[in-house]
Order: structure tokens, then C-alpha cells, then sequence
């Protein structure tokens, strides 16, 4: 009989994507901060090329047999995935140089309410009444959110949005490449574009770092990668419907980072809105775990 993923396994999953969530957090904050005298390509080019070494050397160290394994079955979709990736850090970055951290998270949550919609429409997934119940709940919190005021903005929120669609997007192409393409490759891929395509644009907009600032892009470089690293190995560990709501304590570290270095609060709008998002993204998750227990065929 196979043996099921076992409960240490499962709390190293939990504690890795807990993990992963601080240091995306810490990525956002530095970048943040960064923009205030630079601007998000820069912040995009610098997070994509200093991430991008430790994978290369990485791959250079790995044996023979090991590259292998690093093998790309699907090229355009591996190209789509990464200029995607590219657009989608460069919205993400700018989404949090116009708002405080938790309003822009909390609106980032919505890719978790797109995600079933876009598996309905181009992959054809089969999403139940309960799963649509639960976009649409959603929605709702997303209505109460984007009320303008002043830490809400209308350019904050079209980012925040288009960035939430992106990270949906993203999951959906990486959902139709399935099992066969490498996550060590897809990232390597990923980063490799968001280098180059960036390259070109630096000229027009690049303004040489203070000494300051230069240890700010080594924070947001440094825990974007360490992020990506913890959030592999929570999906090794455990299983995605276990892995995908600890995304949500996000918001936790969010609101931490906002206060101590910024000394804003979310509004309620923000916390009611972002509950009711939490709560329907949590609904879809059980959904989907449940589903897949019963489509599931007998261990023998």
C-alpha cells in the first residue's frame, strides 16, 4: 500500500510556505522602498539578474545526469509563462509603490478567485456551482475595497488588479504544462527573460544607486530568491490544498511591515474586503481538495 505524505513532511511544507510568504513580503518592502528614487523596471531588472545566479552556478554544479532532468519539453509555453512572469514582477512592484503593503495584497488575493475562471475557460475544468458561489462571494469583497480615499488609489488599484491577473494567468500556464517541465527550470527561464528583456530598457530609465540603496536591492534580491526557494519546497513537502492557503498570512506580514516601517494601519474596508476574499478563496480550496480526494482512484 502507498504510503501517504507523512504529518513531519506536511508541518515542513506549512513552515516553508509560512516562510515563503515572509520573504516575498520583505522582496515587496525593499522594492517598495527602492522605487521612491528609481522605478519598478530597475527594481524588476535587479531582482531578475542578481536572483538569477545562484540558479546558474547551480546548474553548472549539477552533474550530467541531473541536467536532464533540467530538459524543456514545451518552449513556447515556458517562453509564455516567463515574459508573463516579467510583466507580471514589473505590475507587482509598481502595484506597491502607490498603496500601503496590505491593500495592495489584499487585492493580489483575487488571482485565487481568477484562477477557477480561467481553468473554466482555457483549460477546461469543470467548476461547480460551489466554486462559482465562491468567485462571485469573492467579487463582493473586491467591491468593498475599491472605495478611493487616500490610501486607495485609482492607479493603485488598476495595478493591483492587473497584477492579481497576471499571478492567475501565470498559475494557469503552469497548471497546462502539468508535471513534465522542471519548477527549477521554469524559474531559471523566468529569471533568464526578466534579465534580458529588461537589458534594453535600462539605459532610459536607470540612475546609478546610492550605497543605500544598493544594500536595499541586495534585501529584495536576496529574499525574492530565498522566497522562491522556501515556496519549492513547500510544494515538495506537501500538497497544494495544504500549500496555497498559507499564502493568505501574506496579509499578516503586510500589515506587520506597513506598521513598523511605514506607521499605516489598513483601513476596515481593506480588512472586511480582504476577510471575504480569504474566506471564498478558502471556500475554493476545500472545494478542490475534496474533489480531487473523490476523483482520487483506491490505493492498493
Amino acid at each position: 500500500m502507498k504510503q501517504a505524505l507523512s504529518q513531519p513532511n506536511v508541518v515542513f511544507g506549512i513552515l516553508f510556505a509560512a516562510a515563503a510568504m515572509l520573504f516575498f513580503t520583505i522582496m515587496n518592502a525593499g522594492a517598495k522602498l527602492f522605487i521612491v528614487n528609481h522605478t519598478a523596471i530597475e527594481a524588476g531588472f535587479y531582482r531578475n539578474a542578481l536572483g538569477l545566479i545562484p540558479f546558474v552556478l547551480i546548474y553548472l554544479a549539477s552533474p550530467r545526469e541531473k541536467k536532464q532532468t533540467y530538459k524543456v519539453h514545451n518552449v513556447r509555453m515556458q517562453l509564455a509563462r516567463g515574459i508573463m512572469g516579467v510583466f507580471s514582477l514589473f505590475i507587482t512592484f509598481a502595484a506597491f509603490s502607490t498603496m500601503p503593503m496590505a491593500n495592495v495584497t489584499c487585492f493580489l488575493f483575487v488571482s485565487s478567485l481568477l484562477s477557477p475562471v480561467l481553468g473554466a475557460i482555457f483549460l477546461k475544468e469543470h467548476v461547480g456551482i460551489w466554486r462559482w458561489s465562491a468567485v462571485a462571494m469573492g467579487f463582493m469583497g473586491v467591491l468593498i475595497m475599491v472605495q478611493p480615499t487616500p490610501d486607495i488609489t485609482k492607479i493603485g488599484i488598476i495595478l493591483s488588479l492587473t497584477a492579481a491577473t497576471c499571478h492567475a494567468i501565470m498559475g494557469t500556464l503552469l497548471r497546462s504544462m502539468g508535471k513534465r517541465e522542471n519548477p527549477f527550470t521554469t524559474t531559471l527561464i523566468f529569471m533568464a527573460l526578466g534579465s534580458l528583456l529588461l537589458v534594453p530598457l535600462m539605459p532610459f530609465v536607470m540612475t546609478t544607486p546610492s550605497i543605500p540603496e544598493v544594500k536595499l536591492i541586495l534585501l529584495f534580491a536576496i529574499s525574492g530568491t530565498l522566497g522562491q526557494f522556501c515556496l519549492s519546497n513547500a510544494y515538495k513537502h506537501a500538497p497544494v490544498a495544504v500549500v496555497a492557503p498559507i499564502g493568505y498570512t501574506a496579509l499578516i506580514w503586510a500589515v506587520f511591515v506597513d506598521v513598523i516601517v511605514w506607521k499605516d494601519w489598513p483601513s476596515p474596508t481593506i480588512l472586511m474586503g480582504g476577510a471575504i476574499i480569504i474566506a471564498s478563496g478558502l471556500l475554493i480550496f476545500y472545494r478542490e481538495r475534496k474533489l480531487s480526494k473523490a476523483e482520487r482512484p483506491p490505493q492498493v
